[in-house]
Order: C-alpha cells, then structure tokens, then sequence
C-alpha cells in the first residue's frame, strides 16, 4: 500500500493500476495513453508530479518517469520545465484525407482535378520512346541529372539558388519531411515549429519520438526573442516552417520574420527546413528563407498542391554539409524514386501541359476564394485569392466543436484548430476550410451556404 494517504488529496489523475502486467512503466503508459484517448483526461491537464504518482501507485520514481517517457514520444504529453507534465492538444486522429464521398468535403486540401487530362499526353508520349522499359526499373536513387537540373531551375523562382548536385528527390513532401527528420533529430529532441501546424508534421513527430515546440511569442508572432527561449530553455535544433500561407492558418512570414529566423539560426546553430508546399500557389512566389542563408536552411519544393497530388515528388535543396545524410535517410526509406513519376513529374513541370494546370489550378482557386469572400464578408477568414483553403475565425458564442459537429450533422466536413495545435496550443476556436476537394462548385458553394446558416442561428 502507499506509504502515504491519498483519500483526501486532489489529483487530475487517479488511475486503477493493476500490478499483474509487467513490465510495469508500459503497462501505466499504455492506461494513460487509453484515458487520454478516451477523453478522461483532457487536453491541457497537469498530471500529478511524476514522485507523488509513483507513491500513490506504490512504483518506483523511474517507472512512472520511464511511462511519461513513452506517452511524450508519442506526441501525448508535453514536459514544461519549471511548470510540470501536460496533455497535449491535437493528440487525436491526423488523418485528413476524404472518407465519405455523399458528403460535401471541404477538409483535406487537394487541388481540382479537372484539368489532369492534360496529362495523358505526356504519359503517352513517354511510352511511345524507344527506352520506355528504363522508366520502370531502379534507376538513380537520387534522380536523373536532368531531373535535378529541372527542380533547381524550378525554385529559382522563390530567389533560391542551387547547384543541381544538391537537389535530392523523394516521393512528395511528406515523405520528404520525414526523411530529413530521421537525418537531424534522435529520440527526445525538439523541433521548433508554428503554434499551428502541419498535422503530417505531427505525425512524423510522434514516429521519431521528438517534441514540437512553438517558436512563436505570446502574441503569435516570431521574433529574435521567442526563438532565443525555445533555443534556451527548450533546446531546440530545428525549425519546421511553413513559410507561405502557413497550413491552417493562412498566414506568410514577412520578410523581416525571414531574416530573423537566419539571423537566430547562424546564432543558435539551428537547421531550418522550409516546407515550401504553397509558395509556388502565387504566380511569383516570395523570396524563401533559404534564399537568404542556403547553408542552413533545408528547402522542400513539393509538386502535389500546384501540379497534381498523385504525382508523388518533392525536390529538397540540401547544404553541402547535410547533403549526405539527408540522402542515406531518403535511401533507406525509398530505395529509389519512382523513375516513372520522376520523370512524369518533371516533364510536367518544364512543359506547355504543366504550365496550363497550374493556371487552371489558380483560376479555380480564384473562382472559389471569391465565394469564401462573398458569404463570409462579416467574418474574419484568413487568406487570400490563392490560398488552397482559408482560415475561419468563429464568434465567441460559437465553439469550434459545436460548429464541427453542426456541420457535419448537414452533410459539410471541416477541420477544427485542434487538429493542427502543437504543444499546451490552446485552440484558436477556427476552423480550416479547404476549397478545391469537393470537385463540384456548386457543392462547394451549397457548404459555404449552410456554415453561414449555421454562424447567423448560433
């Protein structure tokens, strides 16, 4: 029995610990890991301190150190030095693709498909040349000379100049960030990040066992200061950002926000990875952070949000110095790229048929960003006319679960700010609303109708 009486003392924790499943820290780990799921502990909790858990349980320190241990690798809990252990928001599901196709689907962001015709042209031309059989083999793992050649050109549009050498491919974005994790970080590190963020980044987080950690002030901004305290007391050797029309919120680095991140990362000695995933949503593309300091900054140019989502390739501009262990992390994930979508991909990308995608692309999102502005002109809703989706703010009197749960009731799907709230975020009450992944305008705008309904009933 525990040496002390807990009859009377408060906890936020309490749990049944039984003593016959060994070993013991996985067995108090896996509970933990149930009651937060199940909704018994909520996001934002302070669990007891790890001591007065372990003699209330009757365990040893270590143990119930060794289960906080295994609940923060997986992105439940969060460890604030001098404040204690928190659950963490946006613990839940971080699937965001569509899964019912009767419902007007406005949460995962993916481009129109109707301009994709265009690119059976190339798909047939390409199996009409002589060596069409090399396109199913091996290949380079790291891309054909030409390929290379192609995504350095290509980013040169975000002012980011690199030799062909230093682009490596990998099978999109996601992928790409997941390898270049697996080349920085070890069990236990953290990652500097938006308060809002990428929920495949979160993912890919919890896979390696290492903590994201906000970089932004009280006030939501990124300044030299809020930096210096994530370097300082959080110990952070990365930065994850998305510097353009950051996903959910919408929201650009200026440049100011820009050179600060590389004047903190050369002082710090941070590496910086620029998702690059929606600069290319703008006909000129702002310059990049790694357009200011390509020696520290790794740069993901992915062709799923401006080309086609199914064509799963990203280019990565990597420093010299990085350059060899980002390509052994993406060579034993992948082996090769698909020489087929290699090639695809970059013949869409330099030719006539990808140019006129990515103008029909725009047109669509100008069209449906221009129904955002129409029905939601008395709401704050960030972003702009080439924004792939937008960032609804919700009325006090309206909270972001009851407007979900609403909307899902008539048959609209949307993505709440819990989603993609890293750390003790504590939601924004917002909500993502994604414009191209219902195929049918009407359907869409018939959505944009009944959130209005259900903003102007409360």
């Amino acid at each position: 029995m525990p040496v002390n009486s807990f009859d009377n003392y408060y906890m936020s924790w309490r749990p049944q610990f039984d003593k016959s499943k060994k070993p013991y820290y996985l067995s108090l780990a896996v509970q933990l890991e149930e009651d937060i799921q199940s909704g018994l502990l909520l996001p934002g909790t302070k669990l007891p301190p790890q001591r007065e858990l372990a003699d209330f349980l009757d365990l040893n320190l270590s143990t119930v150190a060794k289960a906080f241990s295994v609940c923060e690798a997986k992105g439940l809990l969060i460890a604030k030095i001098g404040k204690g252990t928190f659950v963490q928001y946006g613990r839940g599901k971080t699937i965001l693709l569509p899964q019912n196709h009767d419902e007007i689907q406005m949460g995962a962001t993916i481009p129109e498909i109707k301009s994709y015709y265009y690119i059976k042209d190339i798909i047939n031309s390409m199996l009409q040349e002589e060596k069409f059989e090399e396109l199913f083999s091996y290949g380079k793992f790291w891309g054909r000379d030409w390929q290379c050649e192609a995504g350095a050109e290509f980013i040169k549009k975000a002012k980011v100049i690199i030799k062909p050498e230093n682009i490596l491919l990998a099978n999109g974005g996601q992928n790409a960030i997941a390898a270049i994790m697996m080349a920085l970080v070890q069990y236990g590190d953290k990652i500097g990040t938006d308060s809002f963020t990428y929920p495949g980044l979160k993912t890919c987080a919890r896979m390696v066992g290492v903590q994201l950690v906000s970089i932004r002030d009280e006030n939501g901004n990124i300044t030299s200061e809020s930096i210096a305290n994530a370097c300082i007391n959080e110990k952070i050797k990365v930065i994850y950002l998305i510097a353009d029309y950051n996903n959910p919120t919408t929201l650009s680095l200026s440049v100011a926000e820009r050179k600060i991140l590389v004047q903190s990362a050369e002082k710090y000695n941070l590496t910086i990875i620029e998702d690059a995933i929606y600069a290319f949503l703008r006909a000129e593309p702002l310059p990049a952070i790694a357009s200011y300091d390509a020696k520290r900054t790794i740069y993901i140019a992915s062709l799923s949000k401006v080309l086609a989502p199914g064509l799963r390739l990203a280019y990565i501009a990597v420093p010299d110095h990085l350059l060899k262990l980002v390509a052994e992390a993406l060579y034993n994930l992948n082996v090769v790229v698909s020489p087929f979508m290699a090639e695809l991909a970059t013949r869409l990308l330099v030719s006539e048929q990808g140019q006129t995608i990515m103008k029909a692309h725009m047109m669509e999102r100008r069209e449906r960003n221009a129904l955002v502005d129409k029905y939601f002109n008395e709401y704050c809703c960030a972003g702009d006319n080439d924004s792939l989706f937008r960032w609804l703010i919700l009325p006090r009197a309206m909270s972001e679960a009851v407007f979900v749960a609403k909307a899902k009731e008539r048959g609209v799907i949307i993505f709440p700010s819990e989603k993609f709230a890293i750390g003790l975020t504590v939601p924004a009450n917002a909500v993502r609303l994604a414009l191209t992944t219902q195929e049918d305008i009407t359907e869409f705008e018939n959505g944009l109708k009944i959130l209005l309904e259900i903003l102007e009933q409360g």
